[in-house]
């Protein structure tokens, strides 16, 4: 329920209503709405570095530093939502794992502790075998703020967090993840597959807005009118490839991160067929 109150789409929510109150909604790369919407009233702060249902939005690293300076400033917990842009599929760990450490992994200096790192998976893709395995953590500073609030060490857990099972899963799935060459093969396919992208905003400028979104195999296609995506969609699972729609205006491509450069060719080429029967 905790998770429903936060997202701002009502699709979700509706049918769980009534959700838990006091969560304000804010935009991604609003610097002029940050000092209004993070307060003194504000515990903690749910930024996903790339939008994933949001439409895939890439937040400026300049806007989240200055977010992780207004949560500094109030004491609120900065947390990463990575649930579809972490482990790996940009290329690194966690998509915030490249930002200047003045953005994710400072903290206050004195009493009152404020978040070092606070993302989490929670069943991610299928490389967990289709295991639940949840995890979290956070910076020295934010862990005695909650053994503080709790006076119990280690009273916050999981359903599945610390099974062996999952834990031996997640060892499992986290070391050919990390492997180097399986990162650099997922920075090669995913240039790859964002230089061939590129190609199709020019070849239907009447059609695509002109920037491709998204970083490493998390990436979209925006359009200029909102209705097509989905009918995008339609076309493609009908010629063989299952692409999703994110937001009000694009189409989400979110490959396996093994996926090979023949498999990008065919999928790329069917979304072009899409595109020109439009």
């Amino acid at each position: 329920m905790g998770a429903l109150s936060v997202t701002s789409n009502p699709k979700y929510q509706t049918p769980f209503t009534p959700l838990l109150p006091g969560v304000d909604v804010g935009k991604v790369n609003d610097f002029a709405g940050l000092h209004g919407l993070v307060t003194e009233n504000t515990c903690a702060v749910i930024v996903e570095p790339i939008q994933g249902e949001g439409g895939i939005n890439v937040a400026q690293t300049e806007w989240l530093q200055a977010l992780r300076k207004r949560c500094d400033e109030v004491g609120a917990v900065l947390i990463f939502d990575e649930i579809q842009c972490g482990l790996y599929r940009t290329g690194s760990l966690w998509a915030h794992s490249t930002l200047p450490v003045d953005c994710s992994s400072r903290h206050r200096d004195h009493g009152e502790a404020a978040c070092e790192r606070l993302p989490r998976w929670s069943g991610h893709d299928t490389r967990l075998g289709g295991l639940d395995n949840d995890s979290w953590y956070g910076g020295h500073g934010f862990y005695s703020w909650c053994n503080l609030l709790t006076d119990d060490t280690g009273t916050h857990g999981t359903t599945f967090g610390g099974s062996p099972l999952a834990s031996a899963v997640g060892h499992y799935v986290l070391s050919q993840l990390s492997d180097p060459s399986f990162v650099t093969q997922v920075k090669e396919t995913s240039a790859y597959l964002t230089s061939r992208l590129k190609r199709l905003p020019r070849w239907f400028p009447e059609v695509l807005q002109p920037h491709i979104r998204g970083r490493g195999l998390i990436l979209g296609l925006g359009f200029k009118d909102p209705s097509v995506p989905s009918r995008v969609v339609q076309l493609a699972r009908e010629r063989g490839v299952f692409v999703l729609t994110a937001g009000k205006d694009a189409v989400r491509l979110v490959p396996s991160l093994n996926v090979g450069k023949g498999e990008v060719d065919f999928a790329v080429d069917v979304l072009e067929s899409c595109l020109g029967v439009l």
